[in-house]
């Protein structure tokens, strides 16, 4: 990444501000903890992210995993 590595810290305290945001937007709705495999539950809609593969990237993924969505990550800068 040319602007540089993230220490663990400051990636957990940038993924939690995704979070934040995510929740404050209405995404909160949609998380909730893991169901009994037994209740086959509908799967939760994944979160679509188009960006470049960076620091950021990383941040928004965990950022969404931690509201318990999938993520399907869509990078500008790779070749198809």
């Amino acid at each position: 990444d040319p602007d540089g590595a993230w220490t663990y810290t400051e990636l957990r305290d940038a993924s939690l501000r995704v979070t934040a945001l995510l929740v404050a937007r209405g995404f909160g709705e949609f998380s909730r903890p893991a169901p009994a495999w037994s209740e086959r539950p509908p799967a939760p809609r994944p979160v679509a992210v188009w960006a470049q593969r960076s620091r950021e990237l990383v941040a928004i993924c965990i950022g969404v995993w931690r509201l318990g969505l999938p993520v399907v990550a869509l990078s500008r800068d790779m070749a198809d």
